[in-house]
């Protein structure tokens, strides 16, 4: 297996040619993770650049750099070298490298199970009376939190919401929310359409069945909303 010593500046400019091919026509998720996860191994790389060879060992020394210094969870030092692995397959393919050095490194195993605990009652109450109300974006915080809490919708699902995902049907209004390709129905009983309504300043508050075309267009105008 061939070494590569190259300058801080011609590794930026090789990571951005990766980005710029391997990026193409992925979600925006996934070349946020790439582009952080890469951005935080050139900060490595300007340090260790005076021995770092894109030997197996300077991989291995990376990991251990992530775990023991950064101080990232087993999830994140495993994004991060899969990321590396990428970037290094893309110098194999440029004649960089005969190997790709990362392929000898393994990564952590994934948790089986979500760690991330629940809140209790008192503390939803708690989160639920510390959001401020005076600004649009406020209530559009507000409304993201309580579709969470009370719908199990996720933040993915509700910042990629669609106004033609809105849907109604009867006396619910229903999103049709898309996450990882795949497409799930929520469903917004009419109490929670009420303060949908009611928050996004279309309705006065007083307990009768608001037009559908205003509950589609309060809940677009308060999710879709950007800062």
């Amino acid at each position: 297996m061939n070494t590569l010593t190259v300058s801080l500046a011609k590794l930026e400019t090789l990571i951005d040619g990766f980005l710029s091919e391997f990026l193409k026509g992925k979600s925006d998720e996934t070349q946020g993770t790439y582009q952080r996860a890469l951005r935080e191994f050139q900060r490595y790389f300007a340090v260790a650049r005076d021995w770092f060879q894109f030997r197996p060992e300077d991989i291995e020394q990376y990991k251990h750099y992530l775990m023991q210094e950064r101080k990232l969870s087993q999830v994140s030092v495993s994004t991060y070298l899969t990321s590396l692995r990428r970037l290094l397959d893309y110098f194999v393919a440029q004649g960089l490298l005969d190997e790709n050095p990362a392929r000898q490194v393994k990564g952590n195993r994934r948790p089986v199970h979500h760690t991330a605990g629940t809140l209790t009652e008192a503390e939803v109450k708690k989160l639920l009376s510390l959001v401020p109300t005076e600004k649009l974006q406020d209530h559009r915080d507000y409304i993201t939190i309580r579709l969470m809490i009370e719908s199990a919708v996720s933040e993915h699902e509700l910042v990629k919401a669609n106004v033609e995902d809105l849907k109604n049907s009867h006396r619910t209004m229903c999103s049709m929310c898309k996450a990882r390709a795949k497409r799930r129905k929520m469903v917004l009983s009419m109490s929670r359409s009420h303060w949908v309504l009611k928050l996004s300043g279309i309705w006065n508050g007083e307990r009768i069945l608001p037009r559908f075309h205003l509950c589609l267009q309060a809940i677009a105008a308060a999710l879709a909303k950007r800062v």
